[in-house]
């Protein structure tokens, strides 16, 4: 298997059928995994690209991309425009989650309501206690592109991941989300794109913040998916998607440094699995009608940084599934989600 880190520049491949685009930001929405937002809010960056979130200026290749003056004049503008999520909806500790005990349970929010076009399932787990630390440092997972929805027309855009989330306090809103996702984006949207097309990505998601989409490349249904968020440094994350695709392996990945302080805190929240769509209609929702998410590692700190310790072998792991709203209507479809834990696999299914 021939592995390649592609470049920031657009760019097909020998030898293989992805190919590379890079997102744009337009004016007025862009289009984020915490749903549309303001353009202002949406970040380009290059592969490979380091971001210093306590600036927001962006480093590539030792050159500045996006300087700290322009990060904060970013960060002001689209703190205004897409102020943060605080609604109870998006708050773990008010959702509906069901514990996915050592077999394997099977949730059915039968026809959650949601907001029309912002609905998500999924597997998570918290961090437990280890040697004095509660925080992940490393999730890895694998997956299967879908098959496209069977109407397109009833979806803008919707996504398939895992990552880390940080809770600075117990039952509050979400700081970030550090996530490697697959996206499908129906024409028009995301990148521009004039026909409909799957893409995978890092993205760094910052509540009420901006939203850093690292390089997009073409992938299609059947290419194997591997998302992996891992600790680098004692304060620095990689985020990193691969697709393994026609015996070629393409990933796309950036650099991300946390603020620090207590407003942020430790990424002790884990999305094994996510499917997350913003359809008007069943339609949408892709054809395969399930997904299966194999992990290969969750893994947890302490008593250092990077003690790399497997989450599944420590007292009190939970795995847990919940579903996601803000609000509104959603279309009328059934969704589901276990975890088998002999095997450290999530599936999450959805139908009419």
């Amino acid at each position: 298997m021939t592995r390649l880190r592609i470049s920031g520049v657009a760019a097909a491949l020998v030898g293989a059928t992805a190919v590379c685009a890079s997102p744009q930001a337009f004016a007025g929405t862009a289009w984020s995994s915490r749903g549309p937002i303001d353009s202002s809010c949406f970040q380009d960056v290059p592969n490979g690209a380091t971001i210093n979130g306590e600036t927001g200026e962006v480093t590539s290749n030792g050159n500045v991309v996006v300087s700290a003056e322009q990060g904060a004049v970013n960060a002001a503008a689209c703190s205004a425009a897409s102020p943060p999520i605080t609604s109870s909806s998006e708050n773990a500790s008010t959702l509906g989650q069901t514990a996915l005990g050592p077999t394997t349970v099977t949730l059915h929010p039968n026809n959650a309501p949601g907001a029309s076009g912002f609905w998500a399932n999924d597997t998570t787990a918290w961090a437990v206690s280890n040697n004095g630390l509660t925080q992940f440092d490393d999730i890895e997972v694998q997956f299967t592109v879908p098959e496209a929805p069977p109407n397109p027309s009833d979806v803008t855009y919707e996504l398939e991941w895992c990552g880390l989330e940080n809770f600075p306090t117990a039952g509050g809103a979400w700081t970030s989300v550090i996530q490697a996702e697959l996206r499908y984006c129906t024409a028009g949207y995301c990148n521009g794109n004039t026909a409909d097309q799957f893409y995978i990505s890092p993205e760094v998601n910052v509540n009420g913040g901006s939203d850093y989409q690292g390089y997009y490349i073409n992938v299609s249904p059947g290419a194997l998916i591997d998302c992996h968020v891992w600790q680098t440094s004692s304060t620095g994350w990689e985020i990193e998607t691969t697709a393994y695709q026609n015996g070629w392996a393409y990933y796309t990945w950036i650099n991300w440094t946390p603020p620090t302080g207590s407003s942020w805190g430790p990424y002790q929240w884990s999305q094994l699995a996510v499917y997350e769509n913003y359809a008007s209609a069943c339609g949408g929702l892709f054809a395969s009608d399930s997904t299966s998410f194999s992990t290969v590692a969750l893994e947890e700190a302490g008593p250092s940084w990077n003690s790399f310790t497997n989450f599944f072998g420590l007292s009190g792991a939970t795995v847990w599934s919940a579903w996601y709203t803000g609000g509104g209507s959603q279309p009328n479809c059934d969704y589901g989600a276990s975890f088998n834990w002999g095997s450290a696999t999530s599936t999450l299914t959805w139908s009419d």
